[in-house]
């Protein structure tokens, strides 16, 4: 059964990531730079936070519904990397034929597994990065230990809560200094930084009437952790200030953020419900928009100018989310029937 605020927050979240990565294309020209740098930068930030909440609560709801650990971990292996291989085998073909791409055997098997992006750094392993490999792997590492969060939350919510904060704040600061020093991807990347925003998911599955009820309180204290972060930091954006700058203040900033999201998802639902429901459309093709669309934007901007004004970036920004969304309903078809098979436990081939 499909869960409308659910969709909304997939599509929205795919969205922001895709404005954010566009920004970085066009933001040489003087006509829109500044505001680039201040309103749209970072913004992809928030998306991914979203897009990991999201991740925890189809966990939690998994789990609820999983008749094992290893059932659980059976399907979502399926659902993550059946799409995520068909997409990165597709544009390799892809890059191949029409752009001539070069690389080593040895990076396409680590990219294609995937090996963390940190991993493969720290460990100067060769790569060959096509798709959306960071959070790939990112996700892996929450799902591996998501029955073991959702445990500890059904048992002891506030110690699970207290120790996912505590992991978070280690690993970002230790991270931090790796990444100065060159040695990792990056800090947002490393999947224990990403535990609380894993979890809000989790404990918006199991308290969503409370969340609900208390919302107004929930906003209030997520006003307090952003207007301290973005009067503190120097960053440029206005994003990178909430979600960015003071890295012990962005966590609950982030996860106070998810319960916002979900309420005003929850909202609009209910208020525009023909809308929202069109919107929500583009649900079944969010995870592979997230995957592919680095691409596109790379080799539209390669084979088009960048636009010298508003009308012409908007223009491009529509090209972008068209050519996305058709490709990922194309490898979709591809894949979706493996896919569906596989989770019913049916044979690949015969």
């Amino acid at each position: 059964m499909r869960i409308a605020w659910l969709d909304t927050l997939r599509v929205l979240a795919s969205l922001l990531v895709i404005l954010s990565h566009f920004a970085y294309t066009i933001q040489g020209s003087p006509a829109f730079q500044n505001f680039l740098q201040f309103y749209v930068f970072n913004i992809g930030t928030v998306g991914v936070v979203i897009f990991f909440a999201v991740s925890g609560y189809l966990a939690a709801n998994s789990l609820e519904r999983s008749t094992s650990t290893k059932e659980f971990y059976r399907r979502k292996i399926i659902r993550i990397l059946v799409p995520y291989v068909a997409a990165y085998l597709i544009f390799l073909a892809l890059l191949k034929i029409f752009a001539g791409l070069e690389v080593p055997a040895a990076g396409i098997l680590f990219s294609i597994v995937p090996v963390d992006l940190n991993v493969i750094k720290f460990f100067n392993l060769p790569s060959a990065t096509i798709t959306g490999e960071w959070f790939i792997g990112t996700i892996i590492f929450l799902y591996a230990v998501a029955p073991l969060l959702y445990a500890g939350l059904k048992k002891n919510l506030p110690l699970t809560v207290l120790l996912a904060f505590a992991l978070a704040f280690a690993a970002g600061t230790v991270s931090l200094g790796l990444h100065f020093e060159g040695r990792i991807f990056s800090p947002s990347a490393v999947f224990a930084v990403r535990l609380p925003e894993f979890l809000a998911g989790m404990i918006l599955f199991r308290h969503q009437n409370f969340i609900a009820k208390n919302i107004r309180a929930i906003a209030a204290v997520f006003i307090f952790f952003a207007a301290y972060n973005f009067l503190l930091s120097a960053n440029a954006s206005i994003w990178a200030k909430i979600f960015i700058g003071e890295f012990g203040i962005s966590i609950p900033a982030a996860v106070f953020l998810i319960f916002i999201a979900y309420a005003a998802a929850d909202t609009l639902n209910k208020k525009f419900p023909r809308a929202c429901k069109n919107f929500n459309v583009f649900s079944n093709i969010s995870y592979m928009a997230m995957l592919i669309h680095h691409q596109i934007i790379f080799q539209l901007e390669r084979c088009l100018f960048v636009p010298p004004s508003w009308l012409k970036a908007t223009a491009l920004f529509a090209l972008v989310l068209i050519v996305t969304a058709a490709v990922s309903e194309i490898i979709r078809r591809i894949y979706k029937p493996l896919e569906d098979r596989l989770i019913k436990g049916g044979k690949i081939f015969g």
